[in-house]
C-alpha cells in the first residue's frame, strides 16, 4: 500500500524530538519502512527530512521548524508581535497548503498526526481515506469543533479516528459524542537505547520532567508542593512554555528540596535521568491522552506515580510499576493501593516506595521495564496499525 503520514506543524520529526506527537511519528514510519505490505511513505512535515530510505519521500510544509520560520522572516516577525491569533493564523495556512499539495499525490490512504482543526476539517476534500491518531483529547478543539459543524460524519467512508488509550472512546461514548473511532492502538517506545538500572542508592529521591503551562498541566506545582510539605528531595527538568504560569504558582513554592537541573541534551542523557532516579512523579491535571514520558520511566525501570486521570490507568500497573493516585476525594476513578487522594496521596505513594526493601524496590524497577516489554513497544504500535491500515482498505 501507498501512504501519506503527516505529522505535526510546529517541529521536525526526528528520533531527538522532545515533543511526543513527533516522536511518535518519527518512529511509526521508520517502523512501517520494514513492513513487506508497505509500497511508499510520503511524509509531510516541516524542517529538515530525518529519513534516509528509498521508500520515504518527505515534502517540507517549512523549510524550518515553525518558530525558526516566523522569526526568520522580517515581515512575519513583525506581524507575530502582539498578535495572539498570528499562530493560529500560520497553522491554518500550512493546513491549507498541505491540502492542495495532497491533491497532487496517488496514495492509498492517509495517517494524520498534525492535530490541526483546520486540516481535520477539510478531510473530505482528500483523495483517499483518512486516518486521525487522537494525540489529544477528544474535548480538543481539533476534534469539537469539527465535529459540532457537521463536518466528521459519523459513519463515514473516509474519516476513521484511532484512539491511543481506551479512555479516548469511553468519553466519547459516554457522552454521545459519535466519532468514527475504529480501533484502540496504545502508543510504543524504542527501548533498544535505554538501559535497565536496578541500583538501589537513589531510591528516596524523585523526579518531575516535562513542559510547564498552565493549559495541558503535567502537575508541577503539584509536584513542589509534595517536596516543600512533606520534605521529599525532587530533580525538576522544567521546559517553561508559560512564564506566566511558572512566575506565579511554581516559583513561589520552590524550597530546598526542589532541585532545579537543567534540561538534558540528548536522548541519552535523558534516558540516564530517568535511570538513575528513585521514582518519576507526574500528578497531571488534565485528561492526559497518553504520556509517553511515563514508558520513558518505566524501560529505565523507573516507578512512576501519577494522577489517576486519562490514560495513567491503562499505562501504570497499580502496585506492580509505580502508584495510581486519586487526585481529590471528589474524583475517586478506582481503588488504589494508595488510599489517600491529593498531595497527601502522592506523599503515600512516595514514601511506599521509600519503604521498599531492596529485593522489593529492584522486583518493582524489573517489573518496570517488563511492563513496557510486554505492552508498549514501537513493534507492537508498527503492527497496530499496520493492521488498522489493511482492515480499513478492505472495507472502503
Amino acid at each position: 500500500m501507498k501512504l501519506a503520514v503527516i505529522g505535526n506543524f510546529d517541529k521536525e520529526i526526528s528520533p531527538n524530538s522532545k515533543g511526543g506527537t513527533e516522536l511518535f511519528t518519527y518512529s511509526l514510519v521508520r517502523g512501517l519502512i520494514s513492513k513487506p505490505s508497505i509500497e511508499s511513505i510520503i511524509v509531510f512535515g516541516v524542517g529538515r527530512n530525518h529519513f534516509e530510505d528509498k521508500k520515504v519521500t518527505f515534502i517540507p510544509l517549512l523549510q524550518e521548524e515553525r518558530v525558526e520560520f516566523t522569526n526568520h522572516n522580517e515581515f512575519l516577525r513583525k506581524l507575530s508581535v502582539g498578535r495572539e491569533d498570528f499562530d493560529a493564523e500560520l497553522r491554518f495556512g500550512i493546513a491549507s497548503k498541505i491540502t492542495k499539495l495532497m491533491q497532487k499525490v496517488e496514495v492509498d490512504l492517509i495517517h494524520d498526526n498534525s492535530t490541526s482543526l483546520v486540516f481535520t476539517s477539510l478531510t473530505e476534500l482528500l483523495p483517499a481515506p483518512i486516518i486521525t491518531t487522537l494525540h489529544t483529547n477528544v474535548m480538543s478543539p481539533s476534534i469539537m469543533i469539527p465535529y459540532y459543524l457537521g463536518l466528521l460524519h459519523q459513519p463515514s467512508s473516509k474519516q476513521f479516528f484511532v484512539s491511543i488509550a481506551n479512555h479516548q472512546k469511553k468519553f466519547a461514548q459516554e457522552n454521545n459524542i459519535h466519532l468514527n473511532i475504529f480501533q484502540t492502538v496504545y502508543n510504543g517506545l524504542d527501548i533498544s537505547g535505554i538501559n535497565l538500572k536496578t541500583d538501589t542508592s537513589n531510591q528516596a529521591h524523585g523526579l518531575w520532567l516535562g513542559r510547564v503551562k498552565r493549559k495541558h498541566n503535567k502537575g508541577l506545582k503539584e509536584t513542589v508542593l509534595v517536596a516543600k510539605e512533606f520534605k521529599k528531595d525532587i530533580n525538576i527538568v522544567a521546559q517553561v512554555d508559560d512564564k506566566e504560569y511558572y512566575a506565579e504558582e511554581i516559583e513561589p513554592n520552590l524550597s530546598s528540596n526542589t532541585h532545579l537541573i537543567p534540561e538534558p541534551k540528548t536522548v541519552t542523557e535523558k534516558n540516564n535521568l530517568y535511570a538513575k532516579s528513585g521514582y518519576f512523579i507526574y500528578p497531571v491535571q488534565w485528561e492526559e491522552p497518553f504520556g509517553l514520558v511515563f514508558l520513558e520511566a518505566m524501560a529505565a525501570g523507573t516507578p512512576v506515580i501519577a494522577f489517576a486521570k486519562g490514560a495513567v490507568c491503562e499505562v501504570i500497573a497499580d502496585g506492580k510499576t509505580g502508584f495510581i493516585v486519586n487526585s481529590s476525594v471528589d474524583d475517586i476513578r478506582g481503588d488504589w493501593i494508595t488510599k489517600k487522594t491529593g498531595l497527601e496521596g502522592l506523599n503515600e505513594a512516595i514514601e511506599r516506595i521509600q519503604s521498599m526493601s531492596s529485593e522489593e524496590y529492584v522486583a518493582m524497577r524489573q517489573a518496570c521495564r517488563k511492563h513496557v516489554e510486554d505492552n508498549f513497544t514501537i513493534d507492537k504500535m508498527v503492527d497496530g496499525y499496520e493492521e488498522v491500515y489493511k482492515k480499513i482498505l478492505n472495507q472502503v
